[in-house]
């Protein structure tokens, strides 16, 4: 069976999805009174109860609640406008099997309500989080324990809750490698009185107790174990390690990638971090070694870290801490053919030196120049492939 259409319906049938289509785009870009989160999972009461803040945003709320005998909520008030956007939701009632209730946000302006839903449950275990097992000699690390229910469901909130953080030698020898900084003088400290649940962390830590948080700054090359366990009466079993690895921060130069010609040599040198301060790495070090990937394509002296091409193709250079296991750096090695050569010409001071904020002018491009007055002409050479890139011209080429 065949339908014809005339041509008015066709144009009236697509300028109706047209318009479906703008309502429903509107329609997911209102904005308007919200809350930031809709689910909130908290524990049950503890001996140090757990506060999570419910963030409003775009709205003036009236908090309200189902069940009192299980949550206390306190609104937070704005001081300009004597508005609530946010407020301090604690789980009241001891430990009886999951439970489940709601808070609603109510706008006064607009009578919007929001429901939020909170689960009530217990602790199946804790766990550490981290960015990176690794950090760098006198760097910081921020640690945080978050706990999951046997769902693996993560909790909202462990703000107000005591922890016992402690450092120990992975070798168990006398010597540490990492140190804790009290939050209060971390970077984390630095909110400008805006400090949120920061400030309920830190008044943990200075009355001599640990909060969920927890900052290293690592002080000595080597490993160091950090274990964690809940300080709550009848959890002292949950608990959890990481091992975390303190290195210097190494820099090569030249930086990867490097493309070389057929016979070149290139010098590498290395810098490490130390105190901040970038400090250049002398040759030979009996902490470094260097070593190539692919020896068909160069090779390296493994203590001076010059490296030479022997034929095309790429390798990886390494250079390896020989202190720590598996700290390495690597950059990209090519042995290419040149494909084009350019010359650049930039004008210089008086005094020979380069000119602030002056380009180079290409080959390609007419040079001007002005009488009496000095200029300095580069060659580069670049390799084959619609992406070009530059390669190193060292002492070895005959140019």
């Amino acid at each position: 069976m065949r339908f014809r259409f005339a041509s008015g319906a066709v144009h009236l049938l697509l300028l109706f999805v047209a318009v479906l289509v703008a309502d429903a785009t509107r329609s997911h870009s209102v904005t308007g009174p919200r809350i930031a989160d809709v689910n909130v999972l908290l524990p049950p009461k503890m001996t140090y109860p757990v506060e999570y803040m419910l963030l409003g945003s775009d709205g003036c709320f009236k908090w309200s609640w189902d069940h009192h005998d299980m949550l206390s909520v306190q609104p937070e008030y704005n001081a300009s406008s004597h508005c609530s956007t946010s407020a301090r939701v604690t789980s009241i009632a001891p430990y009886s099997g999951r439970k489940e209730t709601a808070i609603y946000a109510t706008d006064v302006q607009t009578g919007l309500v929001i429901r939020c839903k909170v689960y009530i449950d217990r602790f199946s275990r804790i766990q550490i989080f981290h960015n990176s097992i690794k950090l760098d000699l006198d760097g910081l690390a921020t640690l945080h324990v978050r706990a999951f229910d046997s769902e693996d469901n993560i909790f909202s909130s462990l703000v107000g809750l005591q922890f016992m953080w402690q450092l120990v030698a992975e070798n168990d020898d006398s010597v540490h490698h990492l140190e804790h900084i009290p939050l209060k003088n971390s970077p984390l400290g630095d909110c400008g009185g805006l400090c949120g649940d920061l400030e309920t962390q830190i008044k943990l830590e200075d009355s001599g107790s640990f909060a969920d948080l927890f900052v290293v700054k690592g002080t000595a090359i080597g490993r160091e174990i950090v274990s964690v366990h809940l300080a709550e009466p009848g959890t002292e079993y949950m608990a959890d390690k990481i091992v975390l690895t303190v290195a210097e921060a190494m820099s090569i130069d030249p930086p990867s990638p490097v493309l070389v010609l057929i016979g070149a040599s290139v010098q590498y040198s290395l810098k490490v971090i130390r105190a901040n301060v970038p400090q250049a790495v002398t040759f030979p070090s009996p902490y470094h070694q260097w070593s190539v990937l692919n020896t068909s394509v160069s090779v390296v002296d493994k203590l001076m870290g010059v490296v030479h091409a022997l034929h095309l193709g790429i390798t990886n250079l390494v250079v390896e801490d020989i202190r720590v296991s598996g700290h390495i750096q690597v950059s990209s090695f090519h042995v290419v053919l040149p494909d084009t050569l350019v010359l650049y010409l930039s004008p210089l001071s008086d005094a020979g030196g380069p000119v602030e904020d002056s380009f180079s002018t290409p080959s390609v491009s007419r040079w001007y120049v002005i009488s009496k007055r000095q200029y300095l002409i580069q060659i580069k050479v670049y390799s084959q492939g619609a992406g070009a890139t530059e390669v190193l011209i060292t002492k070895d080429e005959d140019i």
